[in-house]
């Protein structure tokens, strides 16, 4: 996706939300450690990796009932299997990486001291490069793609006066994704490009608390995306096309304030 959309689109939020009356602001830093895996259709492994550390910014801003959210994510992962194979059978350095961007924009349609239910819109941008290489032969996969969507995400406090909550959001978007491949060796180099549609199914769930009187907040849950991609069309004579899934699950934690 253009980047200045996605600036401009920035914009326009923030600028709507600060024209309303008594908005907060909360800033934090998250961490995702998380496993991924790429799989056919067959449900059969094409790559696997060892836990990885994925890290970024988190921004929401709120006003009455309308709440504006924004977060990053850096990161990479070891892999460890090729296609069912052990990577070291490979005897080649292969490891993957992930960026991405996500944007909501929510309405509380329940708001009171002990639950919070609201319906969002969201966009995801994100960009996955897989590396592998060894003596001279290089070859690269940039996997990137712009995605939209909703979903509801919900906060029960236990006690109106505590600062323990749960937290639960579940959001569904879709989208294309561009892969560009390239290989390249010595005196050699070859590109390709091919494109596919795809669907997302992100799930958070999990426990914080914000220390009373303080804008101080911390919260740890569970955290999946499940990105499920056909590439290629399906005719009468000849199917081409295939299905992949891929997923990111783990742990997520986050560390805030609420100025």
């Amino acid at each position: 996706m253009n980047k200045k959309l996605l600036l401009i689109i920035c914009i326009l939020m923030l600028s709507f939300l600060a024209a309303q009356a008594q908005m907060r602001m909360t800033v934090g830093l998250s961490g995702f450690m998380a496993n991924y895996s790429f799989t056919d259709e067959d449900d059969d492994d094409m790559i696997t990796t060892d836990a990885g550390l994925l890290f970024g910014p988190y921004l929401s801003i709120a006003s009455d009932k309308l709440s504006l959210g924004a977060s990053m994510y850096f990161g990479s992962f070891p892999i460890t299997e090729l296609f069912g194979e052990d990577i070291e059978d490979w005897d080649i350095d292969a490891s993957v990486s992930r960026k991405d961007f996500n944007l909501s924009l929510g309405y509380a349609l329940i708001q009171n001291a002990g639950l919070v239910v609201s319906p969002f819109v969201g966009l995801k941008h994100f960009t996955w490069d897989f590396s592998f290489g060894e003596g001279g032969y290089e070859f690269s996969w940039n996997r990137s793609g712009t995605m939209v969507g909703g979903g509801l995400q919900g906060v029960i406090k236990p006690s109106p006066t505590s600062g323990l909550y749960l937290y639960a959001s579940g959001a569904l978007l879709a989208g294309s994704i561009t892969d560009e491949y390239t290989v390249d060796e010595p005196g050699w180099s070859e590109s390709d490009e091919a494109s596919s549609t795809t669907a997302l199914f992100a799930l958070n769930a999990g426990l914080g608390y914000r220390v009373p009187n303080s804008g101080l907040g911390i919260n740890v849950g569970f955290r999946g995306d499940i990105f499920g991609s056909t590439e290629g069309e399906t005719d009468e004579d000849y199917e081409e096309a295939m299905t992949y899934t891929e997923q990111v699950i783990g742990i997520v934690g986050t560390v805030s304030w609420t100025f």
